[in-house]
């Protein structure tokens, strides 16, 4: 089952992906950009993400069973 977060964001498109390739790279995942948004994976996770006015989109597709929507949903808005 997978579920879309939206959090307001500042930064650039190139400041957000940027953060999300160091994070994916220091915890083995993967990372593919384009556009305005993107696909990742790591250690259980997969999911996109879209930055569109002002906001980013995260769609998280799979995650670890062990982890609740609500952590997932504050890690992001400190992550973005």
């Amino acid at each position: 089952m997978s579920r879309t977060f939206y959090v307001e964001t500042r930064k650039s498109i190139h400041d957000i992906q940027a953060r999300v390739r160091s994070l994916a790279e220091v915890h083995g995942g993967l990372v593919s950009t384009h556009g305005m948004g993107g696909s990742f994976t790591c250690k259980g996770f997969e999911g996109t993400y879209a930055i569109e006015d002002g906001q980013t989109r995260v769609t998280i597709s799979a995650k670890p069973f062990y982890l609740s929507w609500s952590i997932i949903e504050t890690k992001l808005k400190t992550i973005l």
